[in-house]
């Protein structure tokens, strides 16, 4: 599904006005996306201390994008290039290095939005959150399907979660799980039966029955990662950087 605007009243709304002020004199246009809102399900089980992986993402609607996620420690970095159907691709990195946010837009010389951490968030973590919570781990199919029925009994939209077959998806054999909300929407999804990894995710809406599809490649669950990926000197070197730390 599509993240739906996030309205949570954070020092950060008053921050990310003064933003857009500074973004349109340098010809930049910004996501409106601020903090707040609530925490979501909980996690089927927990991920490794550093990970990493690709979403592709499409939809009926012909919006298109591909999202590049690492993970390592208390450290993110989430890359995208996106594409609204009939509109110009959104190029984006957003950093969390421990200590503040970074966002680059890559526009010109490129512009750096320095936050302080946690007053911005993340405008693709929906997109993120399927990975994070229906990861699995090297278990049974059995104890899979108990760790997401109790995702599903944590979620208030969650009517039920059964195994409906098994799939090889990218050269792996999967198990697929299908999600039924309560509204009569559906999310098949296919998990690795050795790493215990979402693969493929397909949600089906049901008073449009469109549908929007996600693909996970590059999974690692063990990846080194440098220093240098979550550095934003190191990936925007010579941007202009917007300070909002102070307001």
């Amino acid at each position: 599904m599509r993240p739906g605007l996030n309205t949570g009243l954070t020092r950060g709304r008053i921050g990310l006005i003064v933003i857009a002020v500074v973004a349109v004199g340098l010809g930049v246009v910004l996501p409106l996306v601020l903090t707040g809102g609530g925490q979501g399900p909980a996690s089927a089980a927990d991920l490794p201390g550093a990970y990493q992986f690709r979403i592709t993402y499409s939809d009926d609607d012909g919006n298109q994008g591909i999202i590049d996620y690492w993970f390592r420690d208390s450290k993110e970095r989430t890359d995208w290039q996106w594409t609204d159907s009939g509109q110009p691709t959104e190029v984006r990195t957003l950093i969390s290095d421990g200590q503040f946010d970074w966002l680059y837009i890559p526009t010109g010389n490129g512009v750096v939005i320095k936050f302080t951490r946690g007053d911005y968030s993340n405008p693709r973590a929906s997109y993120l959150a399927p990975f994070k919570q229906h990861y699995y781990g090297a278990v049974t199919e059995e104890e899979m399907l108990a760790a997401a029925q109790s995702v599903c009994d944590a979620d208030s939209d969650c009517k039920s979660v059964g195994i409906s077959g098994h799939e090889t998806i990218g050269g792996e054999e999967c198990v697929a799980f299908i999600w039924t909300f309560n509204d009569g929407s559906t999310a098949t999804e296919w998990s690795s039966t050795t790493r215990g990894c979402l693969l493929k995710r397909v949600y089906r809406v049901a008073s449009t029955g469109k549908t929007t599809t996600m693909q996970f490649t590059n999974v690692d669950l063990n990846p080194t990662i440098q220093d240098e990926r979550f550095d934003i000197n190191a990936v925007a070197p010579g941007a202009t950087i917007v300070d909002m730390t102070g307001n």
